[in-house]
């Protein structure tokens, strides 16, 4: 909880969240002004896809590559909603740079609401400014990246469950409803299912029965696949095979298991992995795109199936680059930084970029104690939520600062918690006396 300090009357409380979101609006928009990223002006991998992809959605030509041919690159949840952006406004830069900024302002309410239904408004308040000015963070918002979008939907999700869970539970048809939601979560990130093992294990630790809890989270996983449906029948009609979310998934899965992994993806993996795939990317697509995801799953499932000992080996190390900074915009932004700082500035921002982030780790790492079953309906859930996604993430895939991003608003409010403990400890601690 809060510990001893009062709570701050609602109306107070109002006017705080009200000035941090303020706060959080013009430091996002200070860095879409003062960092100019144009993933138009050159190739930049996932931006320039996504602002391609909502571009010819836009003009009705469907969800198609720059060669013209069916795809399912990347999941299709960022760019049909960058797609309607676009129609609404024009394909303008700005305008889904704003977006982030929209998006990023609404999450930082949400970590504020999900401390509240936990009990613990003023750690909300302390989290959602955390999360308000949190640098790393703050750097996402001049990129066309899905971040800010899955990040909201991610906290949005973890939200409602925690609502229900203070609220003693929903019904299965809400569950459902939940899944359908993940569901399409999922495909803005394919990860967004991966909330239903933290919903089921915070529900067990809390004392529900195991038939309940299966219950309903076989509710959930139906909604997860009802979503899904639509999308894997059009991958199926239109490419000639039933991609699950998106052909990233197939190739982030053979980085992150294979003879080529190390537990992190770079451009030295370039060689090997065009040496064992070169001729069926070579193929026209959508034929080529098939054949690649194909294989990947296959030899990525089979590399696994045979090196357990290796999968195992390797989850350190992916652990180690999902967390060891929050440097994860600094490469889609390099040449912006480059206009406006030195080298040696550029190097100066990231360290505190870091430290900030460092300092949010290591409190939250420490507020850990604070989230347990005991400690109030649904409290388990926020390290539950770090555990299972950092798990689950370095089984299956590859470590990267990107990962972690949509776990900021979680680490804010552990992080509060703490702060709020410490401070309420120091002004109980009698003065020494003469």
């Amino acid at each position: 909880m809060d510990g001893p300090a009062p709570a701050a009357p609602a109306l107070r409380r109002r006017l705080i969240i009200l000035a941090i979101l303020a706060v959080a609006v013009v430091v996002r928009l200070a860095a879409v002004l003062l960092i100019e990223v144009d993933p138009r002006a050159h190739w930049s991998y996932d931006m320039s896809w996504y602002d391609g992809a909502a571009r010819r959605l836009a003009k009705g030509w469907g969800y198609i590559g720059v060669d013209a041919a069916p795809t399912a690159a990347w999941p299709p949840g960022y760019p049909l909603v960058l797609a309607a952006l676009y129609l609404l406004v024009g394909p303008s830069l700005l305008a889904a740079k704003l977006l982030n900024v929209v998006l990023a302002a609404a999450t930082v309410l949400l970590t504020y609401l999900i401390a509240r239904e936990l009990r613990r408004p003023v750690a909300g308040l302390v989290g959602a400014a955390i999360l308000a000015v949190f640098p790393g963070w703050v750097l996402f918002a001049p990129l066309v990246l899905s971040e800010a979008l899955f990040a909201f939907l991610f906290c949005l999700a973890l939200w409602v469950f925690i609502r229900w869970d203070a609220r003693g539970g929903a019904g299965t048809g809400s569950w459902l409803g939940l899944g359908v939601f993940l569901g399409a979560t999922s495909l803005v990130r394919g990860v967004g299912f991966f909330l239903l093992p933290v919903f089921a294990s915070t529900r067990l630790l809390e004392g529900a029965s195991w038939r309940a809890v299966g219950r309903t989270t076989l509710a959930a996983a139906a909604g997860v696949v009802i979503a899904m449906i639509p999308w894997t029948v059009r991958n199926h009609l239109r490419l000639g095979y039933p991609i699950l979310i998106a052909s990233d998934g197939a190739f982030a899965l053979y980085v992150g298991n294979s003879p080529i992994a190390t537990g992190y993806h770079d451009m030295t993996m370039r060689e090997p992995y065009l040496a064992r795939f070169g001729e069926l990317i070579e193929q026209p697509n959508p034929r080529g795109e098939v054949e690649v995801v194909r294989a990947e799953m296959r030899e990525a499932l089979a590399w696994m199936v045979r090196n357990p000992h290796r999968v195992a080996a390797l989850v350190p190390a992916k652990i180690f680059y999902m967390w060891k900074d929050d440097r994860g915009a600094r490469t889609w932004m390099k040449e912006g930084l480059a206009r406006r700082l030195s080298p040696g500035a550029q190097e100066a921002l990231f360290g505190a970029v870091d430290a900030f982030y460092w300092a949010v780790l290591a409190l939250a790492l420490l507020g850990v104690r604070r989230f347990l079953p005991r400690d109030g309906a649904g409290a388990v859930a926020l390290p539950l939520t770090i555990a299972w996604m950092t798990m689950l993430h370095a089984i299956f895939f590859f470590g990267s600062s990107r990962l972690h991003v949509p776990l900021l608003p979680v680490l804010s409010i552990m992080a509060a918690s703490e702060i709020v403990a410490l401070v309420g400890r120091r002004a109980l601690t009698p003065a020494p006396t003469g």
